[in-house]
């Protein structure tokens, strides 16, 4: 997820032989997997779009931070054939250029709450659009692929991303009609909605805060998840995102950004990399990423770091918490044989969630009440407690960084909105521990 509450450095431990031994299984296991080629480089009609989507306070401002999927985006760049096209995305969290205080402020509490996902999640979309018009409008006869990359809450993003392609397709920019004194699109479709082929590499997903249905469509003819091991902060779950029998996940020693990349000791992030790049070469049929110059195991890169350390807000639990992607569509998986490029749809769109969550009056409760008259109705209640406690946080955060009132609200409005959401549909909001002690006793003692 990033660094928004610290960026001290932490300590490590080197791997011990249980957890090279986890790798070996985890390697095993991947090389058992097929994984279907959606790219042909000999193929005249074969396209390719690559959607990168990095972790929170992620980007490509220091080389020596690089995640996995900005080492990627990098490799893309000079990729030179035209069949192959990429778009890629900063973490939620990041601002462009040096930044004013009210933009690094924001970019905080982004970081904190992930304000921004689906904003990432919709330039990507754009972009594809853009791109696939134009090669279809190159070749009316192009089959077009796309894979999506995505590290922590960058692989939230692009779960977003892949149920809004299922869902929208892809709209024709070139059929347009004159009303009302000016010109606009038709509607129709260049691609119709779940006829794209869509694949997934997924780095350690961490969905926390994030709003919205984080399992992939029935248009995903492949995923490949990698899990860490020894991530134990309480705002770091592993979202479980990679269903269903065209997709795999595989657990890894490390870290969340062990697995993810962004240390400068990153051995085992390049073991990560390696069978990612592996995955995406099947994908392309070819070598189109380089293999990972891979440190012996007992190279000083080769650490565990000890990312609760970080910040002891985090916390730190004797067990990694897993949370569901909201709803399990495994059984809705379509295999790619069955998925045309265009026009004949075979797999219909889905609704995200239903209209109204199972716990809507919990829901309205907290978009109406205080927090104390909420603890007061449900002692005790885990879920409320938590949304509290974001909510506090959330409050005590927007007082530090936004002087102006209308920020604020606006903001706090924000926060609700996805605590509300979250209650609503069942989906956790994990209570982070960063409030002043008298400002918790409250939350504590209900505890």
């Amino acid at each position: 997820m990033g660094w928004f509450l610290s960026k001290k450095e932490v300590s490590s431990h080197t791997p011990i032989s249980e957890d090279w031994e986890l790798h070996g299984e985890a390697l095993a296991k991947f090389e058992a997997f097929k994984f279907p080629q959606l790219y042909d480089r000999k193929d005249p009609h074969s396209r390719l779009f690559v959607a990168l989507a990095d972790g929170t306070e992620n980007d490509l401002k220091n080389p020596r931070k690089y995640t996995n999927v900005g080492l990627l985006n990098n490799e893309l760049k000079r990729n030179n054939s035209p069949h192959v096209a990429r778009h890629y995305v900063s973490g939620v969290g990041t601002y462009k250029g040096g930044g004013t205080f009210l933009t690094k402020a924001s970019a905080k509490l982004d970081a904190a709450f992930s304000l921004t996902d689906r904003q990432r999640a919709e330039e990507l979309y754009e972009s594809l659009s853009k791109q696939l018009n134009t090669w279809k409008q190159e070749d009316p006869d192009a089959r077009i692929s796309v894979v999506q990359v995505g590290f922590s809450r960058g692989a939230g993003v692009v779960t977003l991303l892949n149920r809004m392609i299922h869902e929208k397709g892809i709209i024709d920019e070139n059929k347009v009609r004159f009303r009302n004194g000016q010109y606009e699109l038709t509607g129709e479709h260049l691609i119709n909605p779940g006829q794209l082929r869509q694949a997934a590499l997924l780095y350690d997903p961490v969905t926390t805060f994030m709003q919205g249905d984080f399992t992939l469509s029935p248009s995903t003819v492949s995923a490949l998840q990698l899990n860490a091991a020894h991530e134990y902060r309480a705002l770091f779950p592993v979202t479980s995102i990679a269903h269903g029998p065209d997709q795999l996940q595989a657990t890894l020693p490390g870290c969340h950004a062990d697995i993810g990349g962004g240390y400068e000791k990153d051995g085992l992030a390049r073991y990560a990399r390696d069978m990612g790049n592996t995955y995406l070469n099947q994908l392309a049929g070819h070598a189109l990423f380089r293999k990972p110059v891979l440190p012996p195991r007992d190279d000083p890169s080769c650490v565990i770091h000890h990312s609760w350390e970080h910040n002891a807000a985090y916390g730190k639990l004797a067990e990694r918490q897993v949370v569901q992607g909201a709803m399990d569509r495994s059984k809705e998986t379509v295999p790619s044989s069955t998925l045309p490029d265009v026009e004949r749809a075979t797999s219909p769109p889905t609704e995200s969630l239903p209209k109204d969550g199972p716990f809507k009056e919990k829901a309205d409760d907290f978009r109406q009440m205080a927090s104390t008259d909420l603890l007061e109705k449900y002692p005790g209640d885990q879920s409320v407690l938590d949304a509290v406690a974001v909510r506090e946080t959330g409050r005590k955060f927007a007082g530090r960084y936004l002087p102006n009132e209308t920020d604020r609200a606006r903001f706090m409005n924000q926060v609700d909105s996805r605590l509300a959401h979250n209650l609503e549909y069942g989906q956790r909001n994990p209570a982070p521990r960063i409030l002043e002690k008298k400002e918790t006793l409250t939350l504590e003692a209900e505890r």
